[in-house]
């Protein structure tokens, strides 16, 4: 479970970045 929970916040960092580069 905590690592599901870990992996839904790697996305949504991810996406944080992806975001901000463009």
């Amino acid at each position: 479970m905590y690592r599901a929970l870990l992996c839904i916040v790697h996305g949504h960092l991810k996406l944080d970045l992806l975001s901000n580069e463009y």
